[in-house]
């Protein structure tokens, strides 16, 4: 078994730059309420593929699907809030 990647964020921004799979988002609001969108290229927009959604007042949210979810281009997260702690977990694909 392969070792999985941490990309932690705290603003919008690249996880990587190549095709990937991504095991699971895991974000903790530090005000507010707070969201991670994942898209499959390399840069800002485009369409969703997977994402959490903090409310308000919560402690945290995650997502881990029962499998990777592959990524054919790139992976790159949209974050909202205000600054929330926002961790990606993910492996290259090889």
């Amino acid at each position: 078994m392969k070792p999985v990647r941490v990309k932690a964020l705290t603003a919008s921004g690249q996880v990587t730059d190549g095709p990937a799979y991504v095991y699971g988002i895991h974000q903790e609001p530090t005000g507010g309420a707070a969201t991670c969108v994942l898209a499959n290229q390399a840069t800002s927009g485009g369409t969703r593929v997977m994402g959490v959604s903090v409310a308000a007042n919560a402690t945290d949210a995650e997502l881990f699907p029962g499998a990777p979810v592959y990524f054919g281009t790139a992976v790159y997260a949209t974050i909202t809030g205000s600054s929330p702690l926002t961790e990606i977990y993910w492996h290259p694909a090889d």
